[in-house]
């Protein structure tokens, strides 16, 4: 059997995800479906090649059943928006173009999902605290979301497809107040980055440096090896 690398098994995952969420809206109605049967239908039906590959799909389909029971239990009554929501962004006349995993709606709340098939370290290695945006490592695709989405009250997050049992705190969340403490996700939240003014600016100041730097083909080295390992272009650069 070929082996998949972590990537090819996050695509998938993505993919099976991105087609349950557009067919299920209602999160109270997954409750009443067989959540495994359906997710190993939609498996082989986008990724044919699975049909052999019965460890992996094993894997997938487990992990897939698994991500959306947490969801679920969480906070039933939200309802899907968007899967793989399209968006354009102008900052100071640069224009982002993006897609966002998934924007459900709860009463005036809005939520910005983004999946990660890493491990609950790794997704907390690059969440942005204290406001700092300054380290290289840091993923500034939620910052991002939270600005390309609109509505006043949000909150964007990390939703790690695999979470070890003991981790029941697993959510690290971009948040425009306090609304959020007044639902069940509250108990979820492990760290928060209020998304203040200030804040917003930080964040538009990093990425117009970081798109300058591209302009004038600044592409230095890092030091730190560790932030060359999801790099898809370490094999091109030569590593460190």
């Amino acid at each position: 059997v070929e082996p998949f690398s972590t990537q090819d098994l996050g695509n998938r995952i993505h993919g099976i995800l991105e087609v349950f969420y557009s067919k299920y809206t209602d999160l109270n109605e997954i409750k009443n479906i067989e959540i495994k049967n359906e997710v190993e239908k939609i498996a082989l039906n986008e990724y044919p090649d699975l049909e052999e590959n019965a460890i992996y799909r094993r894997t997938i389909v487990r992990d897939v059943v698994n991500a959306i029971k947490r969801d679920i239990s969480i906070l039933p009554d939200r309802k899907v928006k968007y899967v793989e929501m399209e968006f354009t962004l102008n900052l100071n006349g640069n224009i982002l173009h993006g897609r966002i995993d998934r924007v459900d709606s709860w009463k005036d709340l809005t939520f910005i999902m983004d999946y990660k098939y890493s491990s609950f370290s790794t997704i907390k290695d690059i969440f942005v605290k204290n406001g700092n945006v300054n380290d290289p490592k840091f993923d500034l695709a939620l910052p991002i979301y939270m600005m390309a989405i609109k509505e006043n009250k949000k909150i964007a997050y990390y939703f790690p497809v695999k979470v070890s049992k003991k981790d029941k705190k697993w959510i690290l969340a971009y948040v425009t107040g306090a609304e959020y403490k007044e639902t069940p996700l509250h108990g979820y939240v492990k760290n928060s980055q209020v998304f203040s003014e200030n804040f917003r600016e930080s964040v538009e100041k990093k990425i117009i440096e970081i798109i300058n730097q591209i302009k004038s083909y600044n592409f230095s080295k890092t030091d730190d090896e560790n932030n060359c390992e999801y790099c898809e272009f370490y094999y091109i650069c030569g590593g460190v």
